[in-house]
């Protein structure tokens, strides 16, 4: 009934969240009511995380939880009732599973210090991160930093064999194929 004061509420808890990833070592956060879109002068790159192996434990508790996953799935697809308590339990597991999964996540320091997080609130009231949005101002200074990351994990390679980096210089034509009429008439 007020959207004034729902417009604050919002704001607050978006603002309650902003030092959190400023800590994490993001260069900016964004607070966004923009019904989930990115507004201002974001480019169009999004950086993505690297990696980890997981750890010997890691391993372990995520095949533990897989397996009581897969059993749970089991006695569900047999038992076929929509209010079966069980379904929590399932979406429990689904999520322990995830936030492991999660964990190995890693973002490079140098990095993310110009880049940035855009907070807002999702349709359930909770607060959503796009990760690693780039500013158009700072793109050329993210892709100047990749591009000296991926030379210097060259070089510790020693040639001996290739970048783990995929190339993004390929130049193999892709084929889409669409008949050549609809593509011209769609370029």
């Amino acid at each position: 009934e007020d959207p004034a004061l729902m417009t604050q509420m919002a704001e607050k808890q978006l603002e309650g969240e902003r030092d959190s990833w400023l800590a994490q070592g993001w260069g900016w956060v964004d607070c966004s009511l923009g019904q989930g879109r990115a507004d201002g002068g974001y480019a169009a790159t999004r950086l993505q995380p690297d990696w980890r192996e997981l750890t010997d434990e890691e391993e372990a508790e995520l095949a533990r939880l897989r397996g009581e996953l897969e059993a749970l799935d089991a006695e569900l697809d047999d038992d076929s009732v929509e209010d079966d308590p069980r379904w929590e339990t399932r979406d429990t597991l689904a999520g322990a599973i995830e936030s492991l999964r999660q964990a190995a996540r890693v973002w490079d320091k140098e990095i993310i210090a110009h880049a940035g997080v855009v907070l807002s609130i999702s349709h359930d009231g909770e607060v959503h991160a796009a990760l690693g949005v780039v500013r158009q101002a700072e793109e050329k200074m993210v892709k100047a930093i990749r591009k000296r990351l991926a030379t210097d994990h060259a070089d510790a390679d020693d040639g001996a064999g290739e970048s783990e980096i995929p190339s993004t210089t390929d130049t193999t034509p892709m084929e889409s194929g669409l008949p050549k009429t609809l593509i011209r008439d769609l370029s």
